[in-house]
């Protein structure tokens, strides 16, 4: 029993070391569901904070085991402790409970350091650190920061008077504590421009996130109208401006259309129907290349913006598409009811392109479209 017992320990044990892990390979950040989207940013500055301060208080074991002052080493060795805890219920989303686990520990660390070895120890410049932490958090009221900025500002000035008199615990000889200071100075510096830089790029990161959640369709992981329209002008303001001539503008463009989509969605439901978009994007970007952009241009509408190819490997890719969705089989319900679906295509080139109008392009791709809907549907209308 007490071995099964030690085998589940350390497979928890062996889970939480995975997920500290994961937070510093830098892509898995985002994927903690439990994190508020407006948290985020901490979420990931203050892991760093926390594997920093970590670090710092494992350098301090040495130091005053070396200085042999048992106090402090096992003060230290708390401190550890503690950061690996905060690491573990940051994971978990208890973000405020760590942060003020880590305002605690600072203001009384560097209180009880500063009294036992004098303010020229600089031990407070941890304490000045920690308000640009507080400042930084994204939970906090401003009432609040304020606050707990001018409690830090009291514990700092009330360490100050005590060893202004030179009333301290330990002695040690000049050198040594010069030393002591100077390391902290050269910790609190490269320790706050830590801070401020991880903070900078969880902020570049969290950037990153919103502008793709800005350009991506959320349902089907197409683009979205928004970037396709941006980047059609974009492609056509480039080429117009370094080659000077329309002749030499080289895209196509696709517009498609599910046929009879709305009897689908009336007949199985608004799922089957999402269960539909989502094929039919997953079969589009197959066909197509990674260069190519595919967007969800309307409900059931797409667009492709074709990059510098040819007209006849734009023809291949479309006659995949469609051929594609028309063979493939859906699942239109929980009985499995299988149907088919099939796609009409409107597609203009670069050679209808004459007036340097992106949406002269469009127009005749949508109008296109809709002769390949009028000729029967499942069709493709190129010229």
């Amino acid at each position: 029993m007490l071995r099964k017992k030690v085998i589940i320990i350390l497979a928890k044990l062996k889970d939480e070391i995975r997920s500290l892990m994961s937070i510093f390979k830098g892509g898995n950040n985002f994927n903690n569901k439990n994190i508020r989207d407006k948290d985020f940013r901490f979420y990931i500055f203050s892991n760093y904070v926390y594997l920093l301060c970590l670090v710092i208080h494992f350098l301090m074991i040495l130091l005053f085991a070396f200085l042999n002052i048992k106090l402090m080493t096992i003060f230290n060795i708390f401190s550890c402790l503690v950061y690996i805890f905060n690491l573990i219920i940051n994971c978990k989303a208890k973000l405020s409970l760590a942060y003020h686990i880590t305002i605690v520990e600072i203001i009384s660390h560097s209180f009880l350091a500063t009294v036992c070895f004098g303010w020229e120890s600089n031990f407070y410049l941890y304490s000045i650190g920690l308000i640009i932490f507080t400042m930084f958090s994204t939970f906090l009221k401003l009432k609040v920061k304020i606050i707990e900025v001018l409690l830090i500002t009291i514990t700092l000035s009330i360490s100050y008077i005590i060893t202004a008199d030179y009333s301290i615990l330990y002695r040690l000889s000049r050198v040594t504590v010069v030393n002591i200071g100077l390391a902290n100075i050269i910790l609190s510096i490269l320790g706050m421009s830590f801070i401020i830089y991880r903070y900078y790029k969880a902020t570049e990161k969290l950037n990153e996130e919103l502008r793709k959640i800005s350009e991506i369709d959320g349902l089907t992981g197409a683009y979205n109208r928004m970037f396709f329209d941006q980047s059609l002008k974009d492609l056509v303001e480039d080429i117009l401006e370094e080659n000077k001539s329309s002749s030499k503008i080289n895209f196509e463009i696709a517009i498609i259309d599910i046929d009879d989509f709305k009897r689908i969605n009336d007949i199985y439901g608004h799922i089957v129907g999402d269960s539909v978009l989502k094929k039919v994007v997953e079969i589009m970007k197959e066909s197509t290349s990674s260069k190519d952009l595919v967007c969800r241009y309307g409900g059931e509408e797409f667009a492709i913006l074709f990059f510098k190819s040819s007209r006849r490997r734009v023809l291949k890719a479309i006659r995949d598409i469609r051929v594609g969705i028309e063979d493939y089989e859906f699942d239109f319900n929980d009985k499995s009811i299988k149907g088919h679906v099939t796609v009409s295509i409107g597609l203009a080139g670069f050679e209808d392109f004459y007036n340097n109008d992106p949406l002269t392009i469009l127009n005749l791709a949508d109008q296109r479209l809709y002769q390949a809907k009028n000729k029967g549907k499942n069709k493709v209308v190129s010229s």
